[in-house]
C-alpha cells in the first residue's frame, strides 16, 4: 500500500495495530501522529529521537552512509573480479579444447604421411 493511502485511509483513526505503527512510522511527520505512534510501542519512541539526533548531526549520517557505499564498491568489484575470472577460465578451457584439437590433428598427419613414406623435420628444430 502506498504510503500516501495509507495516511489517507488513517487520517482520523487511532493507530492499533504494529503494521499500521509501521506504516506510520513511514508515513506521518506530525507531531500528534509521532506522539500516539511512540506511545503504541517505546522502540518508535526511541528510533524517533535517533532520527532527530541525526537530523542534527548529518556529518554522522554522511560517514555512515560513506561506509556502505565503500563496501557496496568493493563487494561490487569482488563481484566484478569473479566474474571476469568466470569468463578467463572459460576461454582458457576453450583454448586448451582447441590445442588438444589440434594436437590430435597433428598426430593424425604426421600417422597418415609416415603411412605413405614421407618424412616431415621435428617442428621443434631449427632448420
Amino acid at each position: 500500500m502506498p504510503l500516501d493511502v495509507f495516511r489517507k485511509k488513517l487520517h482520523n483513526k487511532a493507530i492499533e495495530t504494529e503494521l499500521e505503527a509501521w506504516l506510520g512510522f513511514l508515513a506521518f511527520d506530525d507531531l500528534k501522529r509521532i506522539w500516539e505512534i511512540s506511545r503504541f510501542d517505546p522502540i518508535f519512541g526511541e528510533m524517533y529521537h535517533d532520527l532527530s539526533e541525526y537530523r542534527k548531526d548529518i556529518t554522522e549520517v554522511l560517514g555512515v552512509f560513506s561506509e556502505i557505499l565503500y563496501e557496496m564498491d568493493v563487494e561490487a568489484a569482488k563481484y566484478q573480479s569473479s566474474q571476469e575470472k568466470k569468463k578467463l577460465r572459460k576461454e582458457l578451457s576453450q583454448q586448451a579444447q582447441v590445442i588438444e584439437n589440434l594436437t590430435t590433428e597433428n598426430q593424425r598427419l604426421h600417422q597418415l604421411l609416415a603411412a605413405a613414406g614421407i618424412s616431415i623435420p621435428d617442428s621443434g628444430s631449427n632448420a
